[in-house]
């Protein structure tokens, strides 16, 4: 919850705030005050033990009950303003000192966290921005990759095909690789190797990682997941429709209930909204 901007404190301004005394209490004060204060409601207490309201004379003794719960909680003052009022007014007055010199702070806070919220947001597109940037070079590159790989494959000669070479060996050869009577010779073909093609060059730009986060020595910045309703008329659809749960429409009874105290007829023409009669019990 933002808190009410307030000017920034020193000590001229503390200095005009009443700073008084406060007096000590001692605990057989406070206990006393205890003691009086449980004598004076354990009548009144007791007199709504089991109280059932369903005829009109148990409504007559229960509306004498509210009576005296009233006339007792203001007893219940005497016992306590004893120990209270000579401490009160010093202690109201630390409390103030306390807040005029915390809020200011309080504002700082707030100020120094949301420059901190809105860098971080930046922050944060900037490196979806540089990851998004890296994933495409670098598919990119693993294209131009595969294309040169492919290229390559293209501009390489095919093997070459020998024939097998056949020849006719004499009768009586003594090479030791026929017969020796006149037989043919068939030679298995002798395979060369082509000469690969030159790999074609490819200049491939070196990919930068992209940046970290910054992060703080004092404090912490999580990632979370908000959300916030930019059109109320399609939010509202959505629950009629049944897209929305229900639960999430919360009703402002207190400024439902004042528009009914102030013009009853035109809230009774709202949609969904009935406008019955009830009873508020106040205690005198």
């Amino acid at each position: 919850m933002a808190r009410k901007k307030t000017t920034p404190t020193d000590a001229s301004t503390t200095d005009q705030i009443e700073i008084l005394p406060i007096p000590a209490v001692s605990k057989t004060a406070i206990t006393k005050a205890r003691d009086l204060a449980l004598a004076i409601i354990a009548e009144t207490t007791a007199l709504a033990v089991n109280l059932v309201v369903d005829t009109e004379e148990q409504y007559h003794a229960a509306d004498e009950i509210l009576h005296k719960i009233k006339v007792t909680g203001k007893r219940l003052d005497v016992p306590f303003d004893e120990v209270i009022k000579p401490v009160r007014g010093g202690l109201d007055k630390v409390y103030y000192l306390r807040r005029s010199i915390e809020n200011p702070l309080l504002d700082l806070e707030n100020t120094v966290k949301e420059k901190m919220r809105v860098y971080k947001i930046n922050e944060s597109q900037r490196l979806d921005a540089e990851r998004q940037e890296h994933l495409r070079l670098q598919k990119e590159a693993e294209q131009v990759e595969e294309q040169a790989r492919l290229l390559q494959a293209a501009q390489a000669p095919p093997a070459p095909t020998y024939p097998p070479t056949t020849f006719q060996h004499p009768v009586g050869c003594p090479c030791g690789t026929c017969d020796g009577r006149g037989s043919v010779v068939i030679a298995a073909p002798v395979f060369i190797p082509p000469t690969p093609a030159p790999a074609p060059e490819v200049v491939a730009l070196p990919l930068v990682p992209p940046s970290q986060p910054v992060r703080a020595a004092s404090s912490s910045a999580t990632k979370v997941k908000k959300a916030r309703i930019y059109d109320m008329s399609l939010f509202i659809q959505g629950v009629t429709l049944g897209m929305t749960p229900e639960d999430l429409l919360q009703v402002d009874w207190s400024a439902l209930n004042a528009r009914v105290k102030n013009d009853p007829d035109t809230v009774a023409t709202y949609p969904g909204v009935e406008v019955y009669d009830d009873f508020t019990i106040s205690g005198r």
